[in-house]
């Protein structure tokens, strides 16, 4: 493992200022004790005047260090793999305190200890659900007095248990995809849901650390000693190397988007229309008819309060209003130009090799050939399995093929067997109840990924399409539209009759994707889609472009299977962070999806939208109002 550390130190070196450590919020009290947990009230120091409304949406918080005051425990409700896709720990203990377990190798667990976690995960997952489903027959019953079991059963099947698997993105560590956990848990709770977690370590020089030492064609290097050693610099010197020779054509790309996005004032690329929206709503009709407005794109609306405006008013809105930050733009990227030019000539390559193996450990956390599937073997009381790094046994087959994931799942299957004939986004469950019996509770699955969760989501979704799946949402997706194509075509097909499964892609405003700036500027400018679709991942065709950017999916709407549009929102959000230079009317149209009882305690106050690849998961995202900007409708 030494290798392993000294290759994350050169990563770090080469890359030395990408990753900010991050700044713990003002305000809030700190904590050495043990961790509560996440039902056990609000994760918030000060009480608001009045509950956060389930209508608006409310900023999460931001835990930064193991001391946070708002700190919760999520093993519970998690399950985690390993760098080399083996289920492992969620915490160590520091002291009295939790942490969450980062260390770059871990102690090994050994195959007994894998399947203990990973069925103490399906268990506390199964009790979470039953649990909630008491509650749900209590007000049910309550409701209604008297009524027979068959009563409470219809009445149930409006307003089911809801379990919401949430995927991080990429440049995520274990410990930044725990602590996004303990602040996402508590609300989602409180919103009715029961959460899963699905953390793995995403972070970039971790990453790009098994680039350099450890990763030989896709697989862990059978050869430990000389290979290793010697691959460091001469991988290191290629990568670098490589970089400087793309770097004119990737310096081109930087300054054309910067000339479309910044200089030009109305290229096609990256300003949006109202108008493109009664074209684009023809896609989604089944009789392709055009010039009508569909619910199914959602662009920030401010028609409403611009009509008696002069001009190109509401258009100026709709991509940024008058003040679009041209100015700052232009003064921030002409400073920092040598600095930039520098990056280039580093990032995309070393950048490349970095993400093909993040995305490397989303397929080994679902197939990985070194997890034990057995707890033990009846020769040496231990499962002894081939991974590929053992040259004595290169020749012999692959003997454990499945990883953390993959084992979770399967063990979840049978829970999730019995969906409805009726209606498929529904699995039933028998829950004993006193004086009731065993009463039928219905149990739908929400799945919500932010960039790089969404290639997850597609792998999982794959696999397990008779899952009850009843919403899919996919936020900054860093899968490719040609992936995501491909998976909600074999989810609706092993089922034509689940008509109530609906997607959701939300997606910056293209103007925000394409002028993001990371270290003021000396970075290469964009999100990390951008750098995805021009560095990391050159696509092949158009649908090769990731879909979490609006025009790429824009462009290739026309080429969308029959019957799929129709099951999808995709929604743009606005390109402001705020309208205080405006009237008061456009203030309060702005800002009439968000909570203000959210923003106590918080600083800088809260907004109620991304302005960056990084923020989706800083909203209440499950909310209804943050996937289409209208609020849920009652249950019937």
């Amino acid at each position: 493992m030494r290798q392993r550390h000294l290759a994350a130190a050169v990563a770090a070196v080469v890359l030395l200022g990408i990753h900010a450590p991050p700044v713990a919020a003002a305000g809030y009290p700190k904590d050495d004790g043990p961790l509560r947990q996440c039902d056990a009230g609000e994760a918030r120091p000060s009480t608001p005047q009045a509950p956060p409304s389930a209508d608006k949406i409310i900023a999460i918080p931001n835990i930064a260090d193991i001391y946070d005051g708002r700190r919760c425990d999520i093993s519970g409700m998690s399950i985690a793999v390993r760098d080399n896709g083996q289920v492992r720990d969620i915490y160590r203990l520091k002291g009295r305190r939790l942490i969450p377990d980062a260390r770059l190798s871990p102690p090994t667990i050994t195959a007994a200890q894998q399947a203990a976690i990973r069925t103490a995960a399906v268990e506390n997952l199964k009790r979470r659900v039953e649990t909630k489903a008491r509650e749900l027959i209590a007000e049910a019953a309550g409701a209604r007095p008297g009524a027979s079991r068959e009563d409470l059963e219809a009445a149930l099947r409006k307003t089911p248990v809801k379990v919401l698997i949430y995927a991080h993105g990429g440049l995520v560590s274990q410990e930044k995809a725990v602590f996004g956990a303990e602040g996402l848990a508590p609300v989602m709770i409180r919103d009715g849901y029961v959460p899963l977690f699905l953390i793995w370590n995403s972070d970039f020089l971790v990453s790009y650390g098994d680039r350099l030492c450890c990763v030989r064609r896709g697989s862990v290097d059978p050869n430990s000693g000389f290979n290793q050693w010697i691959s460091i610099p001469t991988r290191l010197i290629s990568d670098i190397g490589s970089s400087i020779a793309t770097a004119p054509e990737n310096y081109l790309q930087q300054v054309i988007r910067y000339k479309e996005s910044v200089l030009d004032k109305d290229f096609d690329l990256y300003y949006l229309n109202y108008e493109d929206v009664l074209q684009d709503c023809g896609y989604f009709d089944a009789g392709h008819h055009r010039g009508h407005v569909c619910s199914n794109i959602v662009f920030p609306e401010f028609r409403p309060i611009v009509q008696a405006r002069p001009g190109n008013y509401e258009k100026a809105l709709l991509n940024g209003g008058f003040n679009n930050r041209r100015a700052k733009e232009t003064f921030l990227y002409s400073i920092f130009f040598l600095p930039r030019v520098a990056a280039t000539a580093t990032v995309s390559q070393v950048g490349a090799q970095a993400w093909d193996n993040m995305v490397r450990r989303t397929r080994i956390a679902f197939d990985n050939e070194s997890t034990p599937v057995n707890p033990a073997d009846p020769n040496n009381g231990e499962k002894s399995c081939h991974d590929g790094s053992d040259l004595q046994r290169i020749d012999e087959p692959l003997t454990c093929p499945h990883g953390g994931f993959t084992l979770f799942f399967n063990d979840l299957t049978p829970y999730l067997a019995h969906v409805d004939d009726d209606d498929p986004t529904l699995a039933m469950i028998t829950v004993k109840v006193d004086g009731l019996g065993e009463v039928q509770v219905p149990v739908t699955i929400e799945y919500y990924g932010h960039s790089m969760g969404a290639i997850v989501g597609d792998e999982l979704i794959s696999r397990y399409p008779g899952f009850p799946w009843s919403k899919i949402v996919y936020m900054a997706a860093a899968d490719t539209v040609r992936d995501f194509k491909r998976m909600i075509t074999l989810a609706i097909d092993s089922d034509p009759s689940r008509t109530r499964l609906a997607f959701y892609s939300l997606s910056l405003h293209p103007l925000n994707e394409s002028r993001e700036r990371e270290g003021y500027g000396a970075l290469p400018q964009g999100s990390l889609l951008e750098w995805i679709d021009e560095m990391f991942n050159l696509p092949k065709s158009g649908d090769d472009r990731t879909l979490g950017k609006w025009k790429n999916v824009e462009a290739t709407l026309p080429t969308w299977r029959d019957g799929l549009l129709e099951r999808m929102t995709f929604r743009v959000f606005p390109a402001q962070n705020n309208l205080k230079n405006s009237s008061p009317e456009e203030q309060r149209m702005f800002n009439a999806e968000c909570d203000p009882t959210s923003a106590a305690g918080e600083d800088p106050p809260v907004i109620c939208h991304p302005l960056k690849h990084g923020d989706f998961n800083s909203f209440s995202f499950w909310r209804q109002v943050y996937l289409t900007d209208k609020p849920a409708a009652p249950a019937p």
